[in-house]
């Protein structure tokens, strides 16, 4: 269970606690606390609590802001890759790492960002997704410029993640720690899937085609790194060639998992023993899910 309710916050960390939008801000707080004196601080405690409440509230989400500055992200050293991981983005071994300029880059940043320094925040969404899939019209290219810029992001995202880790530059937390960060965990996905053949606008009409991408975790999964680079799952097409219904199914043989077993497994991560009671339903599951086997080769190695 969650310990404290969710806070949606705006990817350029604009903080609703502060009261700076205030010219008399400085006057009030002055006065406020000239009257919470130990005997109003007593009986009030409801109010002054939420007075001490919003003012920590207020300086964490600060200091998550300046966290996100590029100023002050992660120097790409200390690390048997490092020069490949600089190369890969353009930099050089002991450059700060610099995320490329494109619509995704500050929504991931922040979200990467604020799983790095608040440990504490535990599950993290993109608010409204990374929309604009919608692709029933002119899809090719449209699909692969926004899909290069989308993976060049992940790509800066990881590294991100892999040179904050305590071992390399020692990200601090807000609590002034530094922290193992192979047990964050990326999931990336559609909200609903795509046929694998053009529309007669060179798009893609709705269907069951999707894809999951999953970064990071590698200390958390139970294949370890061994888990990751790898695409699990063969599928062949299925349906009349040359008619706007053609989809996927797994070929036979391939690795094969239920939608919710995603959910289990990552639950797993974390320390959840029987996923599937999370994952089951009365009428339609009610055995659950079980977790997906990530010790096992799946297909071929990516790299």
């Amino acid at each position: 269970p969650l310990l404290f309710r969710g806070l949606t916050l705006d990817q350029n960390f604009n903080n609703p606690y502060s009261r700076g939008s205030n010219p008399n801000d400085a006057v009030l707080e002055a006065m406020a606390d000239s009257t919470r004196t130990d005997a109003y601080n007593q009986r009030y405690s409801g109010a002054a609590n939420s007075f001490d409440l919003r003012a920590f509230l207020e300086n964490k989400i600060d200091n998550i802001g300046t966290a996100d500055d590029p100023a002050n992200l992660p120097l790409i050293t200390g690390d048997a890759n490092s020069a490949a991981d600089a190369a890969s983005l353009g930099l050089a071994d002991g450059d700060r790492l610099v995320y490329p300029n494109n619509q995704y880059t500050e929504r991931v940043r922040a979200a990467v960002t604020l799983a790095l320094v608040n440990p504490g925040s535990v599950y993290l969404t993109v608010g409204g997704g990374l929309g604009g899939w919608d692709d029933h019209n002119n899809g090719v290219d449209n699909y692969r410029n926004r899909m290069n810029n989308l993976f060049e992001v992940m790509k800066a995202a990881t590294l991100h993640i892999k040179y904050a880790d305590q071992s390399r530059s020692g990200l601090l937390t807000l609590d002034g720690n530094t922290r193992p960060t192979d047990n964050i965990v990326i999931n990336m996905f559609g909200d609903f899937g795509r046929r694998v053949n053009l529309n007669g606008n060179q798009g893609w009409d709705h269907g069951n085609n999707q894809n999951l991408y999953t970064f990071g975790g590698a200390g958390v999964r139970a294949g370890g790194a061994a888990a990751l680079g790898k695409v699990v799952g063969k599928t062949v097409r299925v349906g009349q060639s040359g008619t706007n219904n053609q989809v996927t199914e797994p070929a036979q043989g391939s690795y094969e998992a239920e939608p919710m077993s995603v959910a289990a497994t990552v639950f797993s991560y974390f320390g959840v023993q029987d996923p599937e009671v999370l994952t089951a339903d009365v009428e339609l599951n009610p055995a659950g899910v079980p977790a997906i086997d990530e010790t096992q080769p799946g297909e071929a190695d990516l790299f």
